[in-house]
């Protein structure tokens, strides 16, 4: 969760997420109004070499195999 007071400081604040459709809603997207959030990255479809988390995943599944 963002902390609302350091986005206060912040310039702006970029966010970067995959195309999780939870990422896509109404209440998200007002809620980072809210916190002051001015521009979000959502990556395309498909795209685990642009998003990290999905690389330490992959990382994760290959030790406990």
């Amino acid at each position: 969760m963002i902390d609302s007071d350091k986005t206060q400081e912040a310039e702006m604040v970029v966010v970067v997420w995959d195309n999780h459709s939870a990422h896509l809603t109404r209440a998200v997207e007002a809620k980072a109004v809210v916190l002051g959030i001015v521009l979000v990255v959502i990556l395309p479809p498909c795209s685990p070499n642009l998003n990290l988390i999905e690389r330490i995943w992959k990382q994760v599944k290959k030790s406990m195999k």
